[in-house]
């Protein structure tokens, strides 16, 4: 897998550290495959790392009454992928997650995930990029606050 762009909204560590709501990554730009993350404390590095996995976040990363938004571009065995997670905000605050993944069929992008389903979205994301239950666990893992 190879990471094209990756789009955060409404995250409370990006906020927090650069009073941005919203932060966007080209990784296309960069020349080599080694990338530097870099800032002072406190200013989203741990966010951005956590954020970059393919699961969804849990609610606790984003802004209190806020809706928050994941959108990763990647592209993998040749083929463009764009992952979206929706965490929208309801009257009584936040609601149910949404997964979608789209994948690039003959030059069209097609909805893989239409109904938004998190369980099934995550099923996808499993077949597709050949994914197991040890990669997603060690994922989290790795993306845990170390405090």
């Amino acid at each position: 897998m190879k990471y094209k762009w990756i789009e955060l909204q409404n995250y409370a560590g990006i906020y927090n550290g650069m009073q941005l709501r919203q932060i966007k990554i080209d990784f296309t730009k960069c020349k080599t495959n080694k990338i530097l993350i870099r800032g002072k404390n406190g200013s989203g590095k741990s966010t951005l790392m956590g954020a970059i996995n393919v699961n969804p976040d849990t609610n606790d990363k984003f802004i209190p009454n806020a809706e928050a938004r994941k959108n990763i571009c990647m592209e993998c065995n040749g083929i463009e992928y764009i992952i979206r997670y929706i965490h929208p905000i309801t009257n009584s605050g936040r609601g149910t997650t949404k997964g979608y993944i789209s994948k690039s069929v003959n030059g069209k992008m097609v909805e893989l995930n239409p109904n938004g389903n998190i369980s099934s979205c995550k099923d996808i994301l499993y077949d597709e990029f050949n994914l197991d239950a040890n990669f997603m666990a060690l994922s989290q893992l790795s993306s845990e606050d170390r405090g």
